[in-house]
């Protein structure tokens, strides 16, 4: 016998017998509805009570519209019908646990924790079906006539963070709030009552609420904080900490509150939006007790002090409750002594961060909230809770790039063990895609870890059906815009758009939403969806529309006017806005609305074009002014500089962007001759110098830029922030070096200005130039330049041909770039005859960081042909580190000063070899006469 077939036999004989038992083993499917029929009735457990009757309702309400048949809430189990039951009997392991599952051929259950964990679990299977909740006045529900799930179908989930709550106008609708699976919602506040579930109290309370300033400073002033500045005054927006009589009296508020409210299970003693903490001497020993270990001293240890003493005081009487202090976007205490008493959390604000990067790109967190996750108490629900902003407070309807960046913020989040967070958001239903923000965050603060991009693309797809790829490729634009240079800021309190978005962006956006309106014209519902989102095109276009009338001269584009943006911009605002908030819910003290753009009528309608007069513009110390602590300074060979010297602990004032105190800058001006105007748009340059104290500071000093909101010549809101670099220093690098900020567009009274870092102390910040250069002598190969002050730019198809280069092209920009993926690789360039000088070398970077902040993610040099004696390698004169982080891959220019290159040398780029990154592009390499930096040129 042939063994070998006898075992091939053998083989495929169990192979069968395995997959018969398999098929035999499988369960049937369970069938709920067939060809528009119910096969199944729905049960509340216990009878239609409350929260598990609505479950219920809602089920056979859904399960009716997917398949066309009308399904009964009975009271028990039906013969001939299996059985949906609603609200079993369940043991949840983790809070809101939801359970759907088949028990048998004849029943399927959906339950959880309780009344909320099984209205969850309808919604999670509602969601499998293929519905989404698309806004509290749309839903995509698929027509599924047959309606049957897998015999063994089984989901129990449970959200990460507790604490999921928004403050926005759609979450305030209860019933979209529950099916988005948050906690808030007000519009129905019996439907909260039924269904319970978890609830932080971070609300600003002391002395909000607590102590209020009304009723007690006239009687006992001496309870509230004595404000800093020398004065000796007090004011009643912080107490005392150091008050004895101050405690026993927000003891009885406590008491009182506690004994009114037994239901309660945290109480907040969260801070107002004051700007000072007590500076008595007795409070101010806190600071000096608790040092960090640079010898940082922070005064929000007065936090920590009034809420452990509140927490020490009821952690017998009343066992169980959480008493929260607010963390308003300062730096936590760093001294290992500190303790919070296991009664105690936090919460923290970030406010002031760049909201188009993720909470983790934000270089104070590691002072902030990373400290208090550190702090916090490890045990279930003490961890630290996040006060969050997911919006453009200025303006919830311009386009802002914020959609994707939450994904690795709740990420993040998830990392440092949050247990909740509540968002600030559009105030509004027709904010810049308000529904879709409010969905996403939903999710992710279910789930950190889903993809937020497979996310938009199902939300997109299913809500806006064929309009989808052109609102697909809106959102997928801004995240574009989001990237295109690194160091915009994108502010919480910004109205422009012009930092972040070009001319033929906004044309191309215009464009989309025309083609969405067209592909949806016979869809009356999705055309209203489709209308509400184009506000934000409305928007912009009637802000920027005197920077797009002479490009749409060269379209041949008709524009239109100003009073047809007007009438649209009310039409979609009354049509859409079916909310109870009224329109003008808009923005919080912005001005990027109808009004706003009226008040720009008051000049001519005529374009608004950006020209350089000058070639470049070379700001010297001596037209610098800044802060009380800038000093006029001097190097040993002569070269002049101002210089700025702060301390992290015993200044008389905050040394945090605190321009009138610890500031460089420039405040840019128009001239009676126009030839001499400083206005337009500019590469902006300074030349800094850094005393950093430790090896990777990532903000030794800030770099940035103030300007106005102009419109058509009318001031429309003053300084806001456009730009910000972080300076990363390193305390073995004390040389000067060239910082640039990007391509910016400066108005007369543009502030570029320099300032100190607070994360550990800096001996020094010294600036001894700014300067700024016209775009065309960057990007224009073929511009003319300047008499006697050579630009020469060299592309990437330029570079060597090494061994894993690519070059690819830009779409939406159009240029090409290089690019490398291993850690091996390397780009260079190779100079040549023709290049041969003396040249300030700068190169345009993109790093596609793999961690966050990282100092390192790129290494910049110049290589010379002399070959070193000892090493064999080639001689670096130059070698700078390239800064680059993970969520901002965006394009950045990195100066290698001023250097003599001669034929044979090389300009290279290689990736950081600590964190390696997934990439490393250089787009093009610009050599440039140092004159440039070191005078005005004309042209």
């Amino acid at each position: 016998m042939d063994m070998h077939r006898f075992a091939r036999g053998l083989l495929l004989t169990a192979s069968l017998f395995l997959g018969v038992t398999a098929l035999q083993a499988a369960p049937k499917p369970f069938v709920l509805a067939a060809n528009g029929r119910a096969e199944a009735v729905v049960v509340a457990y216990g009878g239609d009570t409350n929260g598990i009757g609505y479950a219920a309702a809602e089920l056979a309400a859904y399960l009716g519209r997917i398949s066309g048949a009308q399904f009964m809430v009975a009271s028990k189990p039906v013969p001939g019908y299996r059985t949906l039951l609603v609200g079993a009997p369940y043991k949840a392991s983790r809070q809101e646990e939801l359970s759907v599952r088949v028990v048998n051929e004849n029943e399927m259950q959906f339950t959880g924790d309780g009344p909320r964990g099984t209205l969850y679990a309808v919604y999670e299977f509602l969601e499998y079906l293929g519905v989404l909740f698309s806004a509290n006045d749309y839903e995509y529900i698929p027509s599924l006539r047959s309606l049957a799930v897998p015999g063994d179908y089984a989901r129990v989930d449970a959200p990460f963070m507790t604490y999921r709550d928004g403050w926005g106008a759609i979450t305030f609708d209860t019933p979209y709030s529950l099916k988005l699976r948050m906690q808030g919602g007000s519009s129905k506040p019996w439907l909260l009552k039924w269904f319970g579930g978890a609830t932080a109290d971070i609300a600003q309370t002391l002395t909000g609420k607590w102590l209020s300033p009304r009723k007690y400073f006239k009687d006992h002033p001496e309870w509230y904080a004595i404000i800093p500045g020398g004065k000796n005054e007090r004011g009643g927006l912080w107490p005392c900490v150091s008050n004895n009589q101050m405690y026993e009296q927000l003891f009885r508020e406590i008491e009182a509150e506690l004994k009114a409210r037994p239901e309660i299970r945290e109480i907040s003693l969260g801070m107002t939006d004051t700007p000072y903490f007590c500076d008595c001497p007795e409070c101010r020993k806190l600071a000096e007790k608790y040092p960090d270990p640079d010898g940082a001293e922070t005064v929000d240890v007065q936090m920590i002090e009034v809420c452990n003493r509140v927490g020490r005081h009821f952690a017998k009487s009343h066992p169980g409750i959480r008493f929260n202090f607010l963390n308003y976007g300062g730096r936590f205490p760093g001294n290992e002594n500190i303790t919070i008493e296991p009664n105690v959390g936090g919460c923290a604000a970030e406010l002031w961060r760049n909201h188009a990067l993720s909470a983790d790109n934000n270089e104070r967190s590691s002072f902030a909230l990373q400290r208090l996750a550190k702090y916090s108490h490890k045990t279930p629900g003490m961890g630290p809770y996040i006060w969050e902003y997911y919006c453009n407070f200025a303006s919830y309807l311009i386009p802002f790039p914020n959609l994707y960046t939450y994904g690795q913020t709740a990420r993040y989040y998830k990392d440092l063990n949050v247990s909740g967070c509540g968002a600030q958001m559009q105030l509004c239903i027709d904010g810049d895609m308000a529904s879709l923000h409010f969905w996403l965050y939903a999710k992710l603060l279910w789930n950190p870890d889903a993809d937020e991009k497979e996310l938009v693309r199902t939300y997109i797809g299913k809500t806006y059906g064929a309009a989808a790829p052109f609102i697909q490729e809106y959102v997928d634009l801004l995240e574009y815009a989001r990237l295109r240079q690194r160091f915009t800021w994108y502010g919480a309190y910004v109205d422009s758009t012009e930092h972040y978005l070009t001319t033929e962006d906004c044309f191309r956006i215009n464009d989309l939403f025309q083609k969405a309106q067209h592909a949806v014209g016979g869809d009356p519902d999705r055309r209203l969806l489709v209308k509400r989102a184009k506000l934000a095109a409305v928007t912009m276009t009637m802000f920027r529309r005197y920077d797009m009338l002479d490009p749409a001269i060269l379209r041949n584009r008709r524009l239109p006017s100003r009073e047809q943006l007007i009438t649209e911009f009310h039409e979609i605002r009354n049509d859409t806005s079916n909310t109870r908030f009224g329109p003008r819910d808009h923005c919080e003290n912005g001005s990027a609305d109808a009004n706003g753009f009226r008040r720009t009528f008051a000049n001519p309608d005529v374009p608004t074009i950006w020209t350089n007069r000058l070639a470049s513009i070379a700001i010297p110390p001596a037209r610098m002014d800044g802060g009380k602590k800038m000093t006029m300074q001097k190097d040993p060979d002569g070269t002049e500089y101002r210089q700025l010297k702060v301390k992290l602990a015993g200044e008389p004032e905050g040394i945090w962007m605190n321009p009138s105190y610890a500031e460089i800058g420039y405040t840019v001006k128009t001239n009676t001759n126009p030839a001499l105007n400083e206005t337009g748009e500019w590469y902006v340059f300074a030349d800094v110098r850094l005393g950093a104290t430790v090896e990777d500071d990532k903000a030794a000093a800030y770099f940035g830029h103030y300007q106005p909101w102009i419109v058509n010549g009318v001031v429309l809101r003053g300084l806001m922030e456009t730009a910000d670099m972080p300076v990363p220093g390193h305390k073995d690098d004390r040389d000067w070096q060239t910082l640039c900020l990007g391509k910016r567009r400066l108005v007369e009274k543009s502030r570029i200005w320099v300032m100190p870092g607070i994360l550990h102390p800096t001996d020094f910040a010294d600036v001894r130039s700014f300067t700024f250069i016209a775009p065309r002598i960057l990007e224009n190969p073929r511009a003319a330049t300047p008499k006697d002050a050579p630009a020469r730019v060299i592309e990437a198809k330029a570079f060597d041909k090494g061994e894993g280069v690519q070059v690819l092209r830009d779409i939406i920009d159009r240029f090409d770039y290089a690019r490398i993926t291993n850690v091996t690789d390397s780009i260079e360039y190779t100079i040549r005859k023709e290049d041969a000088g003396e040249w300030h070398v700068l190169l345009n970077i993109r790093s596609g960081a793999s961690v966050v902040l990282d100092s390192h993610a790129a290494t910049a040099s110049i290589q010379t042909q002399s070959i070193c004696t000892e090493c064999g390698e080639r001689q670096v004169p130059v070698r700078r580190p390239v800064s680059g982080s993970l969520g901002d891959e965006a394009w950045q220019v990195v100066s290698l000063g001023v250097q003599k290159l001669e034929p044979g040398m090389k300009i290279r780029l290689e990736p950081g070899t600590n964190n390696v990154p997934h990439f490393t592009d250089l787009r093009r390499i610009n050599l440039v006469s140092p004159d440039y930096f070191r005078k005005s040129l004309t042209w």
